[in-house]
């Protein structure tokens, strides 16, 4: 009886396969004894080989779904509703410029610098500042009641350069300032002195004309003749009221009095109810109150908060 004989084929395979996480590649298979064990041998290539792919699939689709996650996060932040702009407070609105608001406020107020003030503080410094100076009335440039009137419009700028001044170039004297109040559309006619007492408190800008004249129907253009409108201006830096309530008297600062004797200072003797009979309710002197305004700002800046 013949022996058996054992049928070797020589086959090489190289293959790539991953195998504890290190690469082997090229590797020989010289002979098998058979055809099954190359079969197998086969079938365990193919299997790491479908192992390893799959692995790599996986975190492939992992690292895709956790970028397309983090995208969409972005796009909902971007897309998010904005909020809404914090309502503008009152502060912040235009003020009706009439006489009836004007006389509702307890003091007038400005946005100096981002900051809402009354007017009195400043006024006072730079008045208390130009009577220490004791400018003689109409001696040196700036000292008749317009000049002194301009010092303290530029004592004003200086601490609040945003809001709008009358230029001294071409508004020099009391007419051209009561023009230049009347363009910015702040100067109120005063045909009744008691009527307008209200509008009365520091800051305002007092217009008086002639001596010993009466006005009663007048327009602002009249006003602004020379010989027969606005003769006086000054500014009020204190009022005393009643125990009604009402303007009783005011105190103003001006330049006043005889030339190079009486220096610009605050008088008062501006009552509602004068101690001699021909001086006008609210007037200076002989002179009677004709027309008012607003120190600083335009109408359309003035503030509605008291």
């Amino acid at each position: 009886m013949s022996a058996k004989k054992t049928l070797i084929v020589p086959i090489k395979v190289h293959a790539i396969y991953q195998e504890d996480d290190s690469a082997v590649v090229g590797q020989t298979f010289n002979q098998y004894p058979n055809h099954n064990n190359l079969k197998l041998e086969v079938k365990m290539l193919k299997l790491k080989t479908s192992t390893t792919w799959s692995f790599l699939l996986i975190l492939a689709l992992s690292v895709m779904l956790f970028t397309w996650a983090c995208s969409q996060s972005e796009k909902t932040e971007q897309t998010a509703t904005p909020k809404p702009d914090a309502e503008p407070t009152a502060e912040a609105e235009a003020f009706e410029y009439t006489p009836a608001a004007l006389a509702s406020l307890d003091s007038y107020n400005l946005n100096c610098g981002g900051t809402q003030i009354d007017v009195a503080s400043p006024v006072a410094e730079i008045t208390t500042a130009i009577g220490d100076s004791s400018f003689l009335y109409s001696v040196k440039p700036l000292t008749d009641c317009s000049g002194i009137f301009h010092r303290v419009l530029k004592g004003m700028k200086e601490r609040c350069p945003e809001q709008a001044y009358p230029p001294i170039e071409t508004y020099r004297d009391t007419r051209d300032l009561a023009r230049w109040y009347n363009e910015q559309g702040k100067l109120i006619l005063v045909k009744d002195a008691i009527a307008h007492s209200d509008l009365i408190k520091p800051g305002a800008v007092m217009f008086y004309g002639q001596r010993a004249t009466e006005y009663k129907d007048f327009t602002a253009e009249d006003l602004f003749k020379r010989g027969t409108g606005i003769n006086h201006v000054g500014v009020v830096v204190k009022v005393h009221k009643d125990d009604a309530g009402q303007v009783a008297s005011y105190e103003l600062f001006h330049g006043h009095g005889r030339p190079g004797k009486t220096p610009a200072s605050t008088t008062n003797y501006h009552r509602r109810e004068p101690t001699r009979a021909t001086y006008p309710p609210y007037g200076n002197g002989t002179e009677q109150w004709v027309a008012f305004a607003t120190l600083v700002g335009s109408a359309d800046k003035m503030l509605t908060a008291k």
